[in-house]
């Protein structure tokens, strides 16, 4: 199913079955299946659809000032009872119609599905879900904001950005990483800074463990050491030897 490509269309593909990936302009993303992705462009893509899925593309005339109410790329979940439910529905209907031998859809048929893919993406921006970068962004603010929070999980996380956990994992998967991935690195790197600050020497390394949301010692001390290669009670160690070895050098210096 194709209408005019590039600059001048967007492009809807309808994932069914499994996830099938996309790759264009250099960067890929994942679609779920029963998912609708709608790119503002519809430059040239590759699509990696396994045995058990299957993906129909629709390319649709608009004009700049149309496409402008488009984020730059949107995956959106189908619901029967919205918007994006129909869609499907017509899409599937246009792609047994054109497997068939029809014609493709007539200017008229098109200019309604642009203005559907438009009240699409107004529908769900109204309810909270946007391209997946925005996604990535907010989730990643309000995790560094709470790196504190033991108790900080993705569905936590989704509640507050009113997002599903499906999205959030997506919007993640996308800038190649994972909710507990990115939270584990930031929080290995904050406690890393404050092992080796001299005003927080007083604290346990458990202590430091805790403050930053790893309050299990021995779970925090696996994570440290397969990051960074040593224990972090070892690493607060070296951290003390490094900053007193020029200060002795110095008082031998005087001595001499």
């Amino acid at each position: 199913m194709s209408a005019d490509d590039g600059e001048n269309a967007a492009r809807v593909i309808l994932v069914e079955g499994s996830t099938v990936s996309v790759r264009a302009q250099g960067r890929a993303v994942d679609v779920a299946a029963d998912s609708l992705l709608v790119s503002r462009t519809a430059s040239p893509a590759a699509l990696s659809i396994p045995d058990t899925g299957r993906a129909f593309v629709l390319t649709i005339p608009l004009t700049a000032a149309e496409r402008s109410g488009l984020g730059e790329e949107l995956i959106v979940e189908i619901a029967r009872d919205r918007v994006s439910g129909i869609l499907a529905h017509v899409i599937r209907g246009i792609a047994a119609d054109h497997g068939g031998g029809a014609s493709a859809p007539s200017r008229r048929v098109r200019d309604q599905l642009a203005d559907m893919v438009r009240a699409m993406c107004t529908d769900e921006s109204r309810s909270g879900t946007f391209d997946l970068s925005t996604i990535f962004d907010a989730a990643t603010d309000c995790l560094y904001r709470r790196l504190w929070d033991a108790d900080i999980n993705s569905e936590a996380l989704a509640r507050e950005l009113n997002v599903s956990t499906r999205t959030l994992h997506r919007a993640f998967r996308a800038a190649d990483t994972t909710v507990g991935s990115w939270t584990r690195e930031r929080r290995l790197e904050k406690c890393r800074d404050d092992l080796i600050d001299p005003e927080l020497w007083q604290l346990a390394v458990s202590a430091i463990g805790a403050r930053w949301g790893l309050p299990d010692a021995a779970h925090f001390s696996r994570l440290f050491k397969a990051r960074f290669g040593v224990s972090p009670r070892r690493y607060r160690s070296d951290a003390k030897q490094a900053s007193t070895f020029p200060a002795a050098i110095a008082v031998l210096a005087e001595a001499a």
